[in-house]
């Protein structure tokens, strides 16, 4: 019980330090400043479903270049955070992300090497989090569980008196 305890508390803890990192990554790139950059490549993806009838599941590989201060950089990030299915969905069926195709880029002021392509947080990291939370906090309630419950052992029975009386003067 101890070790299932344990892999769930690691799970759940880098889960919620993976989606912290991409959320506050996120909301430091809505103040970076725009350049603008070109697509070198971009691939999407997608997994089959159990019936191979519908896409159930996408993922997006892209590369890109922009110019900084005089300087070429490249990146591959499109947001910090992973992408729902269903905007994966979207940009399959977008040509903006075309090979060639001029893109806004954001870049951070301190480290011009690090970009993005859409700037804020993005649903799947704070689904991340969430789902880290959760870990943590079944772990945290199930510790609290069986820690009353080895309380409960401990303590003798004892009968208390279903009612005490006072006698009171008004």
């Amino acid at each position: 019980m101890r070790l299932f305890l344990l892999l769930i508390v690691c799970l759940g803890g880098s889960l919620c330090a993976l989606g912290l990192y991409d959320i506050v990554k996120g909301l430091e790139s809505g103040s970076w400043p725009e350049v603008s950059g070109t697509i070198l490549t971009s691939h999407i993806s997608f997994s089959q479903s159990g019936n191979h009838s519908t896409r159930s599941a996408g993922s997006l590989r892209i590369a890109y270049i922009y110019r900084v201060g005089g300087r070429m950089f490249s990146g591959t990030r499109y947001a910090w955070g992973p992408q729902s299915p269903s905007a994966v969905r979207d940009l399959a069926n977008a040509d903006e992300l075309a090979v060639g195709s001029r893109i806004a880029v954001f870049y951070s002021p301190k480290d011009p090497s690090s970009s993005v392509i859409v700037p804020g947080v993005a649903t799947g990291a704070v689904a991340i989090f969430t789902l880290g939370s959760v870990f943590l906090g079944f772990v945290g309630a199930l510790l609290l569980a069986m820690h009353l419950r080895a309380r409960r052992l401990m303590v003798p029975d004892v009968e208390l008196p279903t009612t005490i009386r006072r006698k009171h003067r008004w």
